[in-house]
């Protein structure tokens, strides 16, 4: 999964795809540009995890709170179901999640500023 933010979406390509592109074609390079699944979101995806089942996306923001959505990927009928939505405070950037299900938030804003 990989964030789109200039069009407010996840794409992703499945990893067997992957797995049979490469048996096909080694050593070549595989343009891919229009071989992705792209899945709208609620917010303007700036990063994206993994973690119980979920997608979890963030936005970033400069200086106001932005808001975090989980989605759940319901692949019988291939799309993102929203299932909640957190607000997060400014800058966030990268999200993770521990085990036990405690999350970290990565933030920062230019080299200077983080």
């Amino acid at each position: 999964w990989v964030c789109n933010s200039s069009k407010m979406a996840l794409e992703r390509i499945s990893y067997s795809f992957i797995q049979k592109m490469v048996n096909l074609n080694k050593g070549k390079m595989i343009d891919a540009r229009n071989l992705v699944d792209s899945y709208r979101v609620k917010n303007i995806p700036s990063c994206v995890t993994y973690y119980d089942g979920h997608l979890w996306v963030a936005t970033h923001s400069i200086w106001t709170n932005a808001k975090m959505f989980g989605y759940h990927y319901n692949e019988e009928k291939n799309r993102l179901n929203s299932l909640v939505s957190f607000w997060i405070p400014p800058r966030v950037q990268g999200v993770a999640f521990l085990e036990d299900g405690e999350i970290y938030l990565s933030t920062s804003y230019g080299r200077r500023n983080s």
